[in-house]
């Protein structure tokens, strides 16, 4: 159990005190937020401000090509005939994707000639309204040493003071961690 017990508690100091941990969890939460994939090398040392701005023009710049490919995958130009467009599915997809509220007969209005520029501009609309301030906290200095000491408290009842162990090494972090994991575990063992 102890073996176990380790192998966690380190996998998890591992990730936490990644020197990369805030940017991952950055890319990973706005790109949640954007319905994007995010490189999280674009977050490493980066404000906030600077951040947000990178993922709403990687977020824009992608729906572009998402609106494209949606219009060509449900309403292929090539095709024969236009009877085999899927304009329901075209429909779905921008409210589903975008929050718009469209039906397949107002999509036909607008016509395939024209519809790229009004969905690009509907997604343009909708990235800018996303709010990404709850993944300020990522790319604040110590995220990871916060996140590492607020889970070993909450797996093992170990309590750090987050202040005292930034000023450690990562090597120190995860001994310290490994050594009051297995005596946390050894406590609770003598009370059983």
């Amino acid at each position: 159990i102890i073996t176990m017990i380790n192998e966690q508690a380190d996998a998890a100091m591992q990730v936490f005190l990644d020197a990369d941990y805030g940017a991952d969890s950055f890319a990973a939460a706005a790109g949640n937020q954007l319905t994007v994939e995010l490189n999280p090398r674009d977050f490493k040392s980066a404000s906030f401000d600077d951040a947000s701005r990178i993922a709403a023009d990687e977020a824009t710049r992608k729906a572009e090509s998402q609106v494209l490919d949606a219009i060509e995958e449900n309403l292929p130009e090539d095709s024969e005939d236009d009877s085999e467009w899927n304009w329901v599915a075209l429909a779905h997809w921008a409210n589903t994707r975008w929050g718009t509220n469209y039906r397949d007969r107002d999509l036909k209005k607008i016509g395939r000639d024209k519809l790229d520029e009004q969905l690009i501009e509907d997604a343009h609309k909708a990235i800018d309204k996303v709010d990404l301030s709850s993944c300020a906290r990522y790319l604040e200095p110590g995220f990871g040493v916060k996140t590492a000491c607020a889970w070993l408290h909450e797996k093992f009842g170990i309590e750090l003071s987050p202040d005292d162990m930034a000023k450690v090494d990562a090597r120190e972090f995860r001994r310290i961690a490994l050594e009051r994991a297995a005596a946390a575990y050894a406590e609770r063992e003598s009370e059983f």
